[in-house]
């Protein structure tokens, strides 16, 4: 597929750049699925719902970096959380505000321990 093969050319142009060995190639979605043209299923619900096929998304991490290769996450994470989490791999995550709603992730996706988030607020009523 076309993904397949630009993904391809990603990898072999940071291979060829000596860049691949401390590359984090990161895929994400921000929530389900829209309303209309698409499937959630077995989720109930899509986009700017507060059902689970509204919320949840998946993601892939490749990186030579990962410890345990062919972890599958299924702990929580919110999309704010990549932020502490690429702070800790570049060595900054110490400078981060520490009421910051924002936690490191990369021992879930690099070792498979728990998820360190456990909620996630999915609505405020103003």
């Amino acid at each position: 597929s076309a993904i397949d093969s630009g993904v391809k050319k990603i990898v072999d142009a940071l291979k060829s750049a000596g860049l691949y060995d401390n590359s984090i190639i990161i895929f994400s979605t921000d929530n389900g699925g829209a309303a209309t043209g698409s499937s959630n299923y077995p989720l109930k619900g899509s986009k700017e719902q507060v059902y689970e096929g509204g919320v949840r998304g998946v993601g892939f991490v490749h990186s030579p970096l990962i410890e345990n290769k062919g972890v599958a996450a299924e702990g929580l994470m919110y999309i704010t959380d990549w932020l502490a989490t690429l702070m800790h791999l570049a060595g900054l995550e110490h400078i981060l505000p520490p009421d910051l709603d924002s936690l490191n992730m990369w021992p879930a996706i690099s070792y498979g321990r728990k998820s360190p988030r456990n909620e996630i607020i999915l609505n405020l009523d103003q």
